[in-house]
């Protein structure tokens, strides 16, 4: 069975939406007239595979996105039974990645040893990346922005998010994603890490619209209806990738797409629709969040009405604590 019937079939085989624990509503109500998703997966995966972009062969190549890549990735792949965690920083979040190194040292390692800590410097100081070197326990990595086009180094365009995942996924057949808020508790990872090696990917749901946190442009750029994804969104805070044909061709492949053709995940004066407004002030496109409207438009048209498939939940294993200010290291 090839990777698109398997997950076809399990698709179509997994059971509908449990409303109560995954809620997947409408968040809205929209006077928009609007289709549905497709009510099969392999048409689902079809249209996202064939979204279009304006961008250069040469970064497929250089991921191993192009078909002879991902064959070359996928043909002889292991089976790691946890993955390496990922994380990057700029300067301004130099005390926030200190609670997730603690609870990394603390929490995680006791449980499993072997586990690593690829951290990527976004724009440390070098008294800092001095710090982390004595204090982190980890591989300390500079993000090559160099290398990529020159929107990428717009640290609020986040486009470096999904490359940094696949760049360790040319590595690594299973890599965690974990923002600097990402705390830990010290309870075991198990259910996630079976939910990654089953699906191929796994992502915390969140509460706000899909549609009112992405921009129109972003919808245009990848030929979507707003109106189709006012539901729940996805956070690219905290996710789980298993290198697979499906994942790097439905998932990464188009997640890096979008983040490297400037106009799609980021684009001009995109700063002003940071803040998302409350209440009555929500409409389509309201603000826009990035590499989290991307991942959520990806996953929500895949899995739509069953997209408990590629979700776990926070609550049981550790917290998401944005801005915590976290004095781990010594000098700090």
């Amino acid at each position: 069975m090839n990777w698109v019937d398997r997950m076809s079939h399990l698709f179509e085989n997994a059971p509908n939406e449990d409303r109560e624990k995954y809620p997947f509503v409408r968040q809205n109500t929209s006077d928009a007239v609007c289709s549905d998703f497709y009510p099969s997966f392999k048409d689902n995966l079809y249209k996202v595979m064939n979204y279009t972009f304006d961008v250069d062969e040469k970064y497929l190549k250089l991921l191993k996105l192009d078909a002879a890549g991902i064959k070359n990735l996928t043909e002889n792949d292991s089976n790691s039974s946890y993955p390496v965690i990922a994380t990057a920083a700029s300067s301004n979040h130099y005390h926030e990645i200190q609670g997730l190194i603690r609870d990394y040292h603390r929490n995680l390692l006791p449980i499993y040893p072997g586990m690593k800590l690829i951290f990527y410097d976004l724009g440390m100081t070098i008294q800092q990346i001095i710090q982390m070197n004595k204090h982190c326990k980890c591989e300390i990595r500079r993000f090559p922005f160099y290398i990529f086009p020159r929107h990428i180094r717009i640290i609020k365009g986040y486009g470096w998010k999904p490359l940094i995942i696949q760049l360790l996924l040319l590595e690594f057949d299973f890599v965690m994603w974990a923002d600097a808020s990402v705390r830990f508790n010290g309870n075991p990872l198990d259910k996630l890490f079976k939910g990654a090696n089953e699906i191929g990917v796994q992502a915390v749901p969140g509460w706000g619209s899909i549609a009112v946190r992405t921009n129109a442009r972003t919808f245009t750029a990848l030929g979507e209806q707003a109106c189709l994804f006012d539901y729940p969104e996805f956070e690219a805070t905290w996710m789980a990738f298993k290198r697979s044909e499906f994942t790097l061709t439905a998932v990464m492949r188009p997640w890096i797409l979008c983040a490297l053709q400037y106009g799609c995940m980021d684009f001009k004066k995109s700063k002003i629709h940071l803040r998302c407004p409350l209440g009555r002030e929500q409409k389509f496109g309201s603000c826009h969040r990035f590499d989290q409207s991307v991942i959520g438009i990806l996953l929500t048209r895949l899995f739509n009405y069953k997209s408990h498939l590629c979700q776990f939940i926070v609550n049981g294993i550790g917290d998401i604590k944005r801005d915590e200010y976290v004095v781990y290291f010594p000098e700090s």
